[in-house]
């Protein structure tokens, strides 16, 4: 079992969309708030995969607290794909500190794929039970 986390850019912004199971972030996210089984809106439901997505999840770049701001969460073929916004250009990226620790308790053997598509820097990471952060330096600065 496996989530994608996709850093990209577009228009100079950088951007993430987030891929994982359907069904498994559900059942991660009822065990945090019971309520949800009683048919919960929509709304509640963003609202708490986004929380539960604050509290385990942690991108920072240049050793600074980077803001990201969710602009799209949907349900697609099995999956729930959201997107954002990091308030950061892909440019300025001179390392990343990520921790993901995103259904790798919930979920037996699962990893966490987090990918930098970007122009100048084409990285890949699975994080997973064992492995829940990683740090890199970019070597080349433009």
């Amino acid at each position: 079992m496996q989530a994608t986390y996709r850093i990209y850019e577009v228009n100079k912004q950088l951007k993430m969309e987030m891929a994982m199971g359907e069904h498994h972030i559900i059942e991660a996210i009822e065990k945090q708030y019971p309520f949800l089984k009683n048919n919960p809106s929509q709304a509640e439901m963003d609202d708490c995969v986004v929380e539960y997505i604050d509290n385990n999840m942690d991108i920072d770049f240049n050793n600074e607290e980077t803001a990201f701001t969710y602009q799209t969460i949907a349900s697609r073929r099995g999956y729930v794909i959201i997107e954002g916004v990091f308030d950061f250009t892909s440019d300025k990226i001179e390392s990343a500190k990520i921790e993901n620790t995103i259904l790798v308790d919930e979920v037996a053997y699962h990893s966490n794929i987090v990918e930098f598509d970007l122009p100048n820097m084409k990285r890949s990471f699975r994080l997973h039970k064992e492995r829940r952060k990683t740090f890199f330096q970019q070597n080349n600065k433009n």
